[in-house]
């Protein structure tokens, strides 16, 4: 390590960057050969890579460590997704308790110093009884002990202890695996939190709110203890803190407790506290909405929106005096005094200024608002209504109302710890109030805060009354929220993004409004060019809302590629805020206080809190994952672009499909079962599916037959629905694998499983019970008339189903009906695995292959003395068709590629014969007509009108090719008599010789055959689908296992409102022993899924996701909006 720095880190920094001068290359010997320069480490990339392997090898106590080279080589959008998810959030999450307060209790801003406090509120004396047993316990860790006073929290008390500042209490939980007798430290634990990172070690409010987002697949536990800590915070200091420390006890931070509350609901639903903690969450946060921000002085009373009015005095003890050194240097001057002595003289009050009391009123609402410092809210944020905090008051009346009435049955009870002052305990609260409130504050909004004539909302000031001019990139937020109309927002995305987007995303200012730079307007951190990561998250999701996903993958293409570059430059940087117009050295922003983030050595251990979330988030939305394209600044970045490319060349092009396919799957990951089926990961798990299967369709049955209340039966379409959907979904899955995978134990597991749901569908469809319970349903207007009309139509399709099983006859048929269906289902597949030629091959002379192109001969032909042996089935045989100038040989070709063996015939015989009987036991003449009764077509005879009408209109222009044959056969033979005729084994032959006549005449190079390559069709396709329906093909990732050959293509079918609606898998290559029969599988219809079998997949499957487990697995889409989930239609091409 020592070595690789001073060959490398030439600037001395600790770190290894573009800035280094050095030869960027170092040697490494190799472990298992012993040679001593086996391999040479090259690149900034993988240089940083080596310095921070070898970093934390050391860290941990380690002499010596074995390096794989992936490791160097490792994808940086791999390596930073990995860094995030194992290792940063765990450095970054702290508890309060004995284990973790030496830890979380030490306050690293340079103001803060002295030994450890703590401080207790009074109505939690339990812990501090424990912190004090800690502080007894512990007398080296010095921790004091402190109560917070009783009644409201006032600015005087909260400036007298700013001398003794210390870390608030959060909440905590009782060890459940601890016996009661032990002390007091043992029988709690703090609940867990996570912190910024760098000098932020405590609880911040809005940036855990964004972390949180990044965390919950991961991290859920964490999250969770995130809003149990809000929740505390709100019930004992009266709202969610701007950061856990005593002197932010008199100000908050922008409020996202319910939308972060409802997101960790939906990803925990399932757990049996998920339901406690949002009614938690809902009820603390209604208190700190009306408690905090919709009282005064908060409350504009007059425009009815709010503002950031914190309490306290004096300036902010966790800043300097050197910060406001632009403020207090007149003063100091005219005093006669240092800055610091005028800090000092002011806080203490022997210095009375009012326009310094203003000054820092208005600096108090600049923190709360979150964005301190930028020219938007300096010196005026106190009287600011702001666009953003009104949109997140909307946004909390909003999710109240939508959880009282989704999840609450429209009844919130409020409990008196959740009382705000005026309230009276166990009142009772409907949804409508709310609704009514959000409806308000919209119309409030747009009143005072959109203008017109810039297309963007600014905030409003509630003493000038005038909106302010100052353009901020929080004009986004009503996208997010929802307030905008549908022309607005067009207004924005066509107005306000160009003013904020940049080459790294979007800017927080614009630049004309923040002003030139100088010594009386200083770069302020929130101000143009730095963006920061709540803004892109918010705009992205913002533009998803209203359908602009383009918009939207455009600028989370900007940001990640922005993180991505820096990461890879800068040793693994990850900071607070970047320069988005700097793609070279985006992290290096020294407005004020810097750029948290980049104060480590050798290896990054933390990031920073937020941005980390905002790179897992933006790649969970993102649609390529090729972030190393470096967007310019005026054009748009190549995610639409770049999904289209790779359409076609993941088809065209072999080395792009090896290279995308290795970035996208990763064998470190467990296998995924074929489709992503849970049951199919091997063949053994087809008759488990079938079997599980079997048993919920036996349930679905008892639930149709037993049902006897009007509420049961009028359900029994939904109920028969699924009952339809549970069979077709192994029926359908069986039957394309048994014909398609090449694995000879998942075929013949397919076709057992396919067997036994297929005997027991037949059996299903001659249940006169099941016939007589719908047919009773839809003939009681009490029932069907409470139907929708999709369930009336599903009613009559199945009827219509039992009709065509002889369910109207005897036993005896009934039962012959089930036989023989299942004995056309076997003759039908012994029909198709036996489709081949009588013979394998046929020899031929040379002679008689003349015009057969020699490379097809010698690629799949056997030779022999006098000729060649081809096959008979297969591309070969096609091409020598097409292409043997001997009529004789072609016709010998043509009827060894069409003869059958006898016993394929004799299958073929039996196969109409017995469904002819099965037919007629249905009540029908023939297989066509019982087929046909549901269709369009109806009947037999109108489909031969049809194809009779067909032919009739195209007879003259096929006529007209014909000749053109006959003239070309007529000029081989020389033979102009009438007898010579266009036989069966010329139909190809002349067609090719036609096609070469045109291409001749064109006397211009083929230029078409290029338009028609397989990726140009897939891609044309998309286009015309987007154009049409507005929906496109987009390349996706194939987990180990999903897949039945490695080049099988998964593409996603995307919607421009919607997102995935559809999965295809695209096996359109040739191999060995592939069916040269062409597909085109439903594997799986598209469904919603109820909420009931949501609920009944996790009581069965509790650790499982039951939203997947339902669906077995496969693709769904969720809409988080409606809290509705939907099985994707999957096909296979």
């Amino acid at each position: 390590m020592r070595d690789l720095l001073q060959r490398e880190d030439t600037d001395n920094d600790g770190l290894i960057t573009i800035d280094d001068q050095g030869p960027k290359d170092f040697p490494l010997g190799n472990y298992s050969t012993q040679h001593e320069t086996d391999f040479t480490v090259q690149g900034v990339y993988q240089l940083s890579c080596l310095l921070q392997e070898l970093f934390l090898a050391q860290k941990r106590g380690l002499g010596t460590v074995t390096i794989r080279r992936t490791q160097l080589e490792e994808d940086p959008v791999h390596r930073l997704t990995r860094l995030i998810k194992t290792s940063w959030w765990d450095n970054l999450t702290r508890r309060i308790d004995a284990d973790g307060i030496e830890r979380a209790a030490p306050d690293p801003k340079p103001t803060m110093k002295g030994a450890p406090r703590i401080y207790i509120p009074p109505e939690a004396p339990e812990q501090h009884a424990y912190y004090t047993a800690i502080s007894k316990e512990r007398p080296g860790l010095r921790l004091d002990v402190q109560w917070l006073p009783k009644g409201e929290m006032t600015a005087e008390y909260i400036k007298g202890i700013n001398h003794e500042p210390g870390i608030l209490a959060l909440e905590m939980e009782a060890k459940l695996d601890q016996p009661e007798g032990k002390g007091i430290t043992k029988q709690l634990k703090g609940c867990p939190f996570i912190v910024p990172g760098d000098q932020f070690n405590e609880l911040y409010n809005w940036d855990a709110c964004f972390c949180a987002l990044g965390m919950l697949d991961t991290h859920l536990p964490v999250v969770k203890g995130i809003i149990k800590n809000f929740i505390f915070e709100i019930k004992h200091y009266g709202k969610v803190l701007n950061a856990n420390r005593s002197y932010y006890l008199g100000r908050s931070q922008p409020p996202l407790l319910t939308w972060l509350a409802l997101k960790t609901f939906s990803a925990m639903k399932h757990q049996p506290d998920a339901l406690d903690i949002l009614k938690s969450a809902i009820l603390a946060a209604r208190k700190e909405y009306h408690a905090w921000w919709t009282s005064r002085p908060r409350l504009d009373e007059e425009s009815g929106l709010s503002r950031y009015r914190p309490i306290g005095k004096g300036s902010p003890p966790e800043c300097g005096a050197e910060v406001f050194s632009h403020v207090f240097t007149p003063y100091a001057k005219k005093y006669g005094m240092t800055v610091e002595e005028t800090c000092t003289a002011y806080n203490d009050g022997t210095l009375v200024e009012p326009e310094l009391d203003v000054f820092f009123d208005h600096d108090r609402a600049v923190r709360e608002n979150g964005h301190d410092t930028s020219n938007r809210v300096e010196d005026l944020c106190a009287d600011l209504a702001t666009v953003d905090l009104n949109c997140l008051l909307y946004r909390i009346e909003e999710d109240i109302a939508i959880a009282t009435q989704t999840h609450f049955d429209d009844s919130l009870t409020i409990p008196a710890e959740f009382c705000a002052p005026g309230d009276q305990p166990n009142t009772i609260e409907s949804s409508n109030i709310w609704f009514e409130r959000a409806q308000k504050r919209k119309d409030l909004i747009n009143k005072y805060c959109w203008n017109e004539e810039k297309g963007m909302y600014l905030d409003y000031n509630t003493v000038t009354k005038q909106q302010s001019t100052f353009e901020g990139v929080t004009c986004l937020w009503p996208l997010w929220c929802g307030i905008a109309s549908d022309k607005q927002a067009a207004r924005l995305v066509k107005d306000a993004i160009p003013t904020f987007e940049r080459v790294g995303g979007l800017a927080s200012t614009s630049e004309e409004t923040r002003g030139t730079v100088s010594e009386v307007n200083p770069q302020k951190q929130w101000d143009y060019p730095n963006g920061w990561a709540p803004h892109q998250i918010l705009a992205w999701d913002g533009l998803r809302r209203y359908g602009y996903f383009d918009e939207s993958a455009r600028l989370n293409y900007r940001w990640l590629h922005l993180l991505t570059e820096c990461f890879r430059n800068w040793n693994g940087s990850v900071v607070e805020k970047y320069n988005v117009t700097d793609l070279k050295r985006p992290h290096k922003v020294d407005a004020e206080y810097g750029n948290q983030g980049r104060n480590f050595k050798y290896a990054p251990q933390e990031g920073f809190g937020w941005t980390n979330a905002s790179y897992i988030y933006g790649l969970s939305l993102a649609t390529t994952r090729r972030l190393l394209v470096v967007p310019t600044a005026d054009a748009p970045t190549p995610v639409r672009k770049s999904n289209d490319d790779a359409l076609r060349n993941i088809f065209d092009s072999q080395s792009f499909w090896r290279d995308f396919r290795d970035t996208h799957h990763s064998t470190t990951l467990p296998p995924k079962g074929l489709f992503e089926n849970r049951y199919l990961t091997k063949p053994d798990g087809f008759i488990e599916f079938a079997r599980t299967t079997a048993e919920k369709c036996q349930h679905l049955v008892a639930r149709v037959v037993g049902a006897s209340s009007l509420e049961e039966q009028r359900l029994i379409p939904k109920v028969l629905d699924r009952l339809s959907d549970s069979l077709c979904r192994v029926l359908d899955i069986a039957d394309f694998v048994r014909a398609t995978h090449p694995d000879a134990g998942f075929r013949e597991a397919a076709t057992d499983a396919y067997s036994m749901l297929y005997e027991f569908m037949n059996v299903l469809n001659t249940t006169p019970d099941l016939k007589t319970r719908l047919e009773n349903a839809v003939n009681d207007r009490n029932v069907s008339a409470w139907w929708t009309d999709e369930e009336k139509m599903v009613a009559q399709m199945l009827l219509k189903d039992f009709a065509k099983s002889a369910i109207e006859a005897s036993d005896e048929k009934r039962q012959a009906f089930v036989e023989l269906s299942t004995r056309v289902r076997q003759l039908g597949t012994e029909f198709l695995e036996g489709i081949r030629p009588e013979s394998a091959t046929i020899s031929f002379s040379n002679r008689q292959l003349k015009g057969v192109d020699p490379r097809v001969l010698q690629n799949a032909s056997k030779r022999h003395f006098t000729g060649f042996s081809i096959p008979t089935f297969g591309p070969v045989a096609f091409a020598a068709l097409i292409s043997m100038e001997d009529e004789s040989a072609r016709r010998d070709l043509y009827v060894a590629m069409n003869t059958s063996p006898d016993a394929q015939v004799q299958t073929l015989e039996d196969f109409l014969k017995t469904r002819a009987r099965v037919a007629n036991l249905a009540g029908f003449g023939s297989f066509a007509e019982m087929n046909l009764t549901d269709k369009m077509a109806k009947t037999p005879v109108a489909v031969n009108s049809f194809l009779e009408s067909l032919s009739r209109d195209n007879k003259s222009h096929v006529q007209l090719e014909v000749d053109e044959m006959l003239s070309l056969k007529k000029l081989d033979t020389g033979d102009g008599a009438s007898s010579v005729q266009i036989e069966p084994w010329d139909t190809d032959y002349y067609k090719a010789r036609l096609v070469d006549k045109y291409r001749s005449r064109s006397r211009r190079p083929d230029f078409m055959s290029a338009y028609f390559s397989l990726g140009t069709v897939m891609q044309g396709l998309s286009r015309l689908f987007t154009h049409l329906y507005g929906v496109r093909f987009v390349p996706a990732a194939i987990a180990p296992g999903e897949a039945w050959d490695p080049d099988v293509r998964r593409l996603d079918v995307i919607d421009e409102t919607e997102g995935r609606i559809a999965v295809l898998y695209c096996d359109l290559f040739a191999r060995p022993e592939k069916s040269p029969n062409p597909t085109h599988f439903t594997l799986r219809c598209s469904r919603r899924i109820d909420q009931s079998e949501i609920e009944e997949a996790s009581s069965l499957y509790p650790n499982l996701d039951p939203r997947k487990t339902v669906n077995d697995g496969m693709a769904i889409s969720y809409d988080l909006a409606t809290d509705t989930t939907y099985q994707l239609p999957t096909i296979a091409l």
